[in-house]
């Protein structure tokens, strides 16, 4: 038998669309300690990421080697990356969850789909070649599926995604993932909820509410509770003809609301059932309440560990010329988005980026490795990395940690402050210089002055940018591009000069270029709709 990876104490994560479970578990599977909080699923996949890397920390991460995570959605486990998902989890398709995760705890993370993780522990517990049928029934309506003793991921990963079979139950009703008619629609916790909404038209803040209305006798509550049931119950005894299953495991939140629950789902599955079959019965899960846990421990352990998306072949090689080369005389587009706007989530701003290359953007510059991996999988551009940690002092890309996470999410050059003001952990800015180079990447220094671009070119930054021009201490307030530094950094360093800060229109960018500018930087008139349309409100405004 392979040893393990991580021999020692290993942090479990499983994330849901209402809740965040954590353990610390022993290599013996032994829970240490425990705890859990909401998932913030409307705040965005940054929000999220913060609050895995807190629960991460409060069990212990400390003394761990390593994470897994259960995760909702379609998990692509090699890269760590949400291929798809529905909206539950706001902006969550497209999320680097195991890039974001290690760059927040320094830990490797290893990832899956969060039903297929829970099924892995249960899976555990059969003979080799099992076959076993898993549904998790909560928020929404997950499953996974073992043929022969191995779990099948199929397609894309989307094997085992049991709440997107089509379901008479749920006919014209819409479903998470803009289809309509699937069994997440009529079985899920909230498809319940609403059903016992839309037949009773009274109020019900949720599950529970309507859980406890139907113990009171309330034949609406009842009703929707059972409808649902045998919604999940029919589509699961289909499936069971299907594949033969050793073993029917139903797990998930909506399960612990009771008995008329639990009996309407068997009655409706044993119904479907063909006559060799007729002796199975579905079973909760083995593991309990920890089986996504311990399943997400299990990763950690055994699958591989993520690795950062495939780079484009121009940010391969280590100082590469091309990237520098393809951005002569050319557009980079910031794709960004302030704490709070509308626009930042991973997804989005990827939309952004591959809005920009199709514009004709020869880069793009993003903040955070999370969105950088998934930027770098997404266009056939340099990705220009920077981490944005607080907004006080030096504060973009401050430190060698920052730097080296966003090398490692697959940034091509990594845009680092290099004003003389000191780094909050004390390094020199040649010393950022140096480990990205060391990593492969290319650094692109963001300064205020002269003299600034001048001392960070002998300290070996590839590009020299006047992003910071207006803002940082030394250097004025402007409401226009400073074209002033940029042909004084065009006349007194070797290497390509980029103009960034201020840039409106099209003949200021190109004013820029004809200052001495290599490439110039576009942000706010380009992706920042709030910035725009409160300057056009204003404008309007007597």
């Amino acid at each position: 038998m392979t040893a393990p990876h991580h021999p020692g104490p290993v942090v479990g994560l499983d994330l849901g669309g209402t809740k965040i479970a954590a353990a610390l578990v022993a290599p013996d599977g032994t829970v240490l300690t425990r705890r859990t909080d909401p998932t913030p699923a409307t705040r965005g996949p940054a929000a999220v990421l913060d609050a895995l890397a807190f629960a991460a920390r409060a069990v212990g991460a400390a003394g761990a080697t390593a994470i897994g995570v259960a995760a909702a959605g379609v998990i692509d486990p090699a890269t760590g990356t949400v291929v798809s998902a529905t909206d539950t989890i706001h902006g969550w398709a497209g999320t680097a969850l195991g890039p974001g995760l290690t760059a927040r705890t320094g830990l490797p993370v290893a990832c899956d789909n969060d039903v297929r993780a829970a099924a892995a522990t249960e899976l555990a517990t059969l003979p080799g070649e099992a076959v076993l049928l898993y549904a998790a029934v909560g928020t929404g309506v997950g499953g996974a599926v073992a043929i022969s003793g191995r779990l099948l991921h199929g397609t894309a990963g989307v094997a085992g995604h049991l709440g997107h079979l089509p379901s008479p139950e749920a006919a014209g009703l819409p479903c998470t993932c803009g289809a309509t008619g699937h069994l997440e629609a009529v079985a899920a916790g909230p498809a319940i909820t609403a059903h016992y909404r839309r037949t009773s038209g009274e109020p019900a803040p949720s599950l529970h509410t309507v859980a406890a209305r139907a113990a009171h006798g309330d034949p609406h509550a009842t009703s929707a509770i059972t409808h649902g049931a045998r919604a999940a119950g029919r589509a699961l005894g289909g499936l069971a003809n299907l594949l033969a299953p050793h073993r029917v495991v139903v797990a998930g939140g909506v399960p612990h609301i009771g008995p008329l629950y639990q009996d309407a789902l068997r009655d409706a599955f044993t119904a479907e059932l063909m006559p060799p079959l007729r002796g199975l019965r579905p079973a909760p899960p083995l593991a309990g309440a920890d089986a996504a846990v311990l399943g997400a421990a299990a990763l950690a352990r055994a699958l591989p560990r993520p690795t950062p998306p495939p780079r484009s072949p121009v940010m391969t090689p280590r100082r590469p010329a091309s990237p520098l080369t393809a951005l002569t005389g050319r557009l980079i587009v910031s794709c960004q988005a302030p704490p709070g706007d509308p626009m930042r989530d991973t997804g989005t701003l990827v939309r952004m980026a591959r809005s920009a290359q199709a514009g004709g953007a020869a880069a793009v510059r993003v903040n955070e490795p999370e969105v950088v991996a998934a930027t770098a999988a997404a266009v056939d551009l340099p990705v220009i990395g920077l981490w944005k940690d607080g907004d006080t002092g030096v504060y973009i890309t401050p430190t060698v940690r920052h730097a080296l996470a966003l090398v490692d999410a697959g940034a091509a050059i990594v845009a680092a402050d290099a004003t003389a003001r000191p780094r909050p952990d004390g390094s020199t800015f040649a010393d950022l210089v140096a480990a990205v180079h060391a990593g492969g990447g290319l650094v692109m220094a963001d300064v205020a002055t002269g003299d600034e671009g001048r001392e960070a070119a002998a300290q070996g930054a590839d590009l020299v940018s006047t992003t910071l021009s207006g803002y940082a201490p030394g250097s004025p307030r402007q409401t226009l591009p400073d074209l002033e530094l940029v042909a004084a950094l065009a006349r007194s360093v070797e290497v390509p000069v980029v103009a960034e800060g201020r840039i409106a229109t099209p003949e200021q960018a190109a004013a820029a270029l004809a200052a001495g500018a290599t490439s110039v930087v576009v942000g706010t008139a380009i992706t920042a709709p709030t910035a725009l349309t409160r300057l056009f409100a204003a404008g309007l405004t007597p």
